[in-house]
């Protein structure tokens, strides 16, 4: 007779609690397995390896020799990969080539140029152009990234920019996000430096971003992004949600009636407060910059982007605000650069001209191929005369 409490027949015992935890454990690690396959080979809504990483200073940066993948408003992808230095740009060095002439261009994504290949970017047509004019190597350096303002333009420039021996340097300046993000009250993502302005008129810097649980994560979820596509994929999600909740998408709509909100509203006779002082601050740290510059006797140009130049976008956006001025920028910067003595590029009325001569768009939402090649020709205008091509 069988003792209570004996074992039963191996063979017929049931599986225990922890064979289904293992077997659950498989199937997860298996379907994330298949899953960071598929994302890899389809990029599916966009998932790609991570090619940034956090930085302490400007928030965050691209990973030296990281490949790129990036999708969106051209229809192809572009493929490529970050320089040895950092950049989306050609291999470069640090110390200057003998007899080449470089320029340092600072931006964002409008200088980063991911919607279009390397080569088709406005900096390279522009550095083939100069190069084969004047029959000596010209460099214009990338040193865009995206969603940078002022604040980390000019960090850059003091702290990294003039290591590299440029003969001149530009800015572009885009009055949008670069007048958004500019302040804490106002900008999308808070992982990031700020500057405020002393009583005294004095710029003072805070990086606290950098002890913040957020940019904490940032640094522990950087490898995991760099080495999977679906983790980065989830990041970015993430990202994105954060900074829609905190601050919606800047577009030509009226946040009170009869009225450009945000940014645009600096462009008409009733500026929103906050952001008018936003753009004063801009002004104040592109002095700065033009100062660091001029202390070293470098020529500094300052690029304006403009908002709008095709008539029927200017129309709609006067529509909602008659007094909305499209050529205020432009307009403006060339005022602050005529009193601070450097140089000034205003591209609406370029754009505006190339569009009423041609009918050509210039812009998906970043510029287009011949957005670029536009862009080229009028830096090459600018920069001829410091090269040394004669008009």
């Amino acid at each position: 007779m069988k003792k209570a409490g004996a074992d039963v027949n191996p063979a017929t015992r049931k599986p225990g609690l922890g064979c289904s935890l293992g077997v659950a454990t498989v199937a997860v690690l298996v379907t994330v397995l298949l899953l960071e396959v598929f994302l890899r080979a389809t990029h599916l809504g966009g998932a790609r390896l991570s090619w940034s990483q956090p930085d302490s200073l400007i928030g965050w940066r691209f990973t030296p020799n990281k490949a790129y993948y990036h999708f969106g408003e051209n229809e192809t992808p572009r493929v490529g990969r970050i320089n040895s230095l950092g950049w989306r740009d050609e291999e470069r060095t640090v110390e200057k080539p003998p007899d080449v002439y470089r320029v340092a261009i600072l931006g964002d994504s409008f200088v980063e140029a991911f919607q279009v290949e390397q080569e088709a970017t406005f900096l390279a047509l522009a550095e083939e152009q100069l190069s084969q004019e004047t029959g000596r190597p010209v460099e214009l350096l990338n040193f865009g990234r995206s969603g940078m303002t002022q604040s980390e333009q000019y960090l850059l420039l003091r702290d990294e920019v003039l290591q590299y021996q440029p003969d001149a340097v530009a800015l572009f300046f885009l009055p949008d996000n670069d007048i958004a993000d500019i302040s804490r009250e106002t900008a999308g993502d808070l992982v990031r430096p700020f500057f405020t302005l002393s009583p005294s008129g004095d710029l003072v810097l805070d990086t606290s971003f950098n002890q913040s649980a957020t940019y904490r994560w940032k640094q522990l979820l950087n490898p995991l992004k760099q080495n999977s596509a679906l983790v980065s994929w989830l990041a970015e999600q993430v990202n994105s949600w954060r900074q829609q909740r905190r601050r919606p998408a800047a577009d030509v709509e009226p946040s009170q009636p009869r009225q450009l909100g945000g940014p645009w509203s600096v462009a008409t006779a009733q500026p929103d407060p906050q952001f008018g002082e936003n753009y004063r601050l801009n002004k104040r740290l592109i002095e700065a910059m033009a100062g660091i510059a001029q202390e070293n006797d470098i020529p500094f140009i300052l690029v304006s982007i403009g908002q709008l130049y095709r008539p029927e976008e200017i129309a709609a956006a006067q529509d909602i605000d008659s007094s909305y001025d499209p050529a205020y920028f432009d307009n403006d910067l060339a005022d602050l650069a005529a009193q601070d003595g450097f140089m000034h590029a205003g591209l609406y009325e370029v754009f505006r001209q190339h569009y009423e001569q041609n009918g050509q768009p210039l812009r998906w939402s970043h510029w287009n191929y011949a957005g670029h090649e536009v862009v080229a020709e009028t830096m090459a205008d600018v920069l001829r005369p410091l090269v040394g091509v004669e008009q």
